[in-house]
């Protein structure tokens, strides 16, 4: 799209604060708006807030109302920050904070947390049909029960324009095309980092792998582990058991459980293994004190499980082995490692996001840090005395403004934040997921070039998670360009088509092919 087509375009939008917008943004939008409900896939940093902010003011100026969906309170307002400041329409944002008595919809374009929505639809305070266009920001989390799924659901009885948005929908077809079945989905847009008219507004990002041995004393603790949950799985005929084995069995065995009484023993063990496991791989990934922190959590509960895990021996002395290495002073290697890059890192005045699965692992480094005269901050979700709402917000723009350097983060911090300046990502462990593999590394990048740094723990479940996440990213990328390619194939062969018929025939087939979904494609 030339440079005069896009201002022309923007220029009719009646925004009342100048924009830069890129021509690949720009035609997305008219993409979307011409072809109907989309799925639009673009790694972070390349805008796509910019194409939803272009589709809302289309629809606003056009005289409709709009709701903006993102998961988090903290996206929600950036979102409500970027549109108010840009827009010139009346904005609100619904979400937790807002008892159900002063939640109104009232204004144009309503930013909210889809759980809230979803309450008040279900209680008849909203009716979505007041919206021409619902846009459903990090729409792959529209799978299973998630608020998306139901709001997506009762979209469908408007006739409201839905749109997806995100960088990473799933490596897996069936869920993508669930995503595409609940949305409607009639087109797809993909834009990646190879593309031509993309490609000059990518930063680099340079991705390093930090492999770390296990001292020998950490070893001879998981392997102790190791035997533990063998002997726990011989009942069940496990030799190298795993999770996804284990929960398999569960379910099978719930299925039966009316028919065979004795089901309640394998589903002891099999909860007795689960733990087991787990315990191992936090070994193994996060160190001995959010070890020690998931076993106290856990000795609390009062299954029978548990309460035959705390009787065995074995299982004793392994406890007992973390707590007296605690006394000792001992620690998982990653820390020692993590400590090393930050300080080089911090010298250099750059600012570090550091990703780690637990908020007691989020503490221990924030301690570390601290400990040894760097300013860090920890930012964590609203459960269990966590961080609400305003709390989360304002440590996110002391960050921006540089008040610390370093921010440490459990997964509230993978979704959507857009801050310019950081400088580099460090994951705490890998992730097997290629949605938060790609969620987190694109928190850095975004304004100039960033980079990545992974902390793998070698021969363990790190090292497994690593190359799958990789793998999937791939696999992902591929199955999106297929399925982009046959929808767009249906889409030319049904205007081809269309095109021959009589003006009645057209009519009707128009009318039959805004009922067609991308599942009818594949």
């Amino acid at each position: 799209m030339e440079k005069e087509q896009v201002e022309r375009f923007v220029k009719n939008l009646n925004l009342k604060s100048k924009i830069e917008v890129r021509s690949y943004q720009v035609e997305t939008a008219i993409s979307v708006l011409n072809k109907g409900n989309s799925l639009v896939v673009m790694p972070t940093a390349l805008g796509k807030s910019y194409i939803a902010l272009l589709i809302t003011a289309e629809k606003a100026r056009l005289g409709g109302r709009v709701l903006f969906l993102a998961p988090t309170k903290p996206l929600v307002n950036q979102h409500f920050k970027l549109i108010s400041e840009t827009l010139p329409y009346e904005v609100e944002v619904v979400t937790g904070s807002n008892p159900a008595k002063k939640r109104f919809y009232n204004a144009q374009i309503v930013c909210a947390t889809p759980q809230v929505v979803k309450n008040d639809l279900k209680n008849k305070r909203l009716n979505i049909n007041i919206f021409s266009l619902i846009i459903f920001d990090e729409v792959h989390r529209a799978i299973g029960n998630y608020a998306y799924s139901m709001i997506a659901e009762e979209s469908k009885k408007s006739n409201a324009l839905l749109v997806g948005f995100t960088a990473s929908p799933s490596s897996e077809r069936k869920k993508i095309e669930e995503i595409c079945s609940k949305l409607s989905i009639e087109n797809i847009e993909v834009r990646g980092e190879q593309d031509e008219e993309v490609k000059e507004y990518v930063n680099e990002i340079e991705t390093e792998w930090e492999f770390i041995e296990l001292p020998e004393w950490l070893k001879q603790l998981t392997k102790n582990l190791q035997n533990l949950i063998l002997k726990t799985c011989e009942p069940l005929g496990l030799k190298n058991p795993s999770k996804r084995q284990l929960l398999e069995i569960r379910l099978a065995t719930l299925s039966h459980l009316h028919h065979n009484p004795s089901g309640f023993k394998t589903l002891t063990i099999i909860a007795k293994a689960i733990n087991l496991i787990h315990i191992a791989e936090l070994l193994e990934t996060q160190g001995l004190k959010t070890t020690i922190d998931f076993f106290n959590g856990m000795s609390k509960k009062k299954s029978k499980a548990v309460k035959e895990l705390l009787k065995d021996d074995d299982f004793k002395k392994v406890i007992e082995k973390v707590a007296s290495l605690i006394q000792e002073k001992k620690e998982h290697p990653k820390f020692d490692k993590l400590l090393e890059i930050v300080k080089e890192e911090v010298s250099k005045n750059h600012s570090v996001i550091i990703f780690a699965q637990y908020r007691s692992t989020v503490k221990q480094i924030v301690d570390l840090l601290e400990k040894n005269g760097i300013k860090a901050r920890q930012l964590i979700g609203k459960s269990n005395s966590g961080m609400n709402q305003k709390e989360q917000v304002e440590l996110i723009e002391q960050f921006k403004n540089n008040s610390f350097k370093v921010l440490v983060c459990t997964s509230i911090g993978e979704e959507g934040l857009s801050i310019a300046s950081v400088d580099i990502v460090i994951f705490f462990e890998a992730v097997p997921s290629e949605i938060r593999l790609i969620q987190r590394r694109g928190r850095t990048g975004r304004v100039r070039a960033g980079r990545m740094i992974a902390l793998i723990s070698k021969n363990t479940r790190d090292e497994a998670y690593f190359w799958a996440s990789r793998n999937k990213e791939k696999k992902m990328r591929k199955l999106l360009l297929k399925m982009k390619k046959n929808a767009s194939v249906k889409q030319e062969e049904a205007l081809k088509t269309e095109a021959r018929k009589p003006v009645e025939e057209k009519t009707r087939e128009l009318e039959k092919m805004k009922k067609v979904r991308l599942t009818d494609w594949i």
